[in-house]
């Protein structure tokens, strides 16, 4: 999910209020922006749960060999 910037805040405010499983389940959720790494892989984060964190990936043709 990809929100403007007026509807999310960076991670960085969050990273030292949250566990590493709020920070992942927030990101997974769209509340936290995404790095924009993120806007070139195509995979969505899965909600975490605690010791398994899923992607979904949906290859393009851009990444086809």
């Amino acid at each position: 999910m990809t929100m403007r910037p007026a509807e999310a805040h960076s991670a960085t405010a969050d990273q030292e209020l949250c566990s590493g499983l709020e920070l992942i389940a927030k990101l997974a959720d769209g509340s936290i922006r995404r790095p924009p790494m993120a806007e070139i892989l195509p995979f969505s984060l899965l909600p975490p749960e605690e010791g398994k964190v899923g992607l979904l990936a949906r290859p393009s043709r851009a990444f086809l060999t």
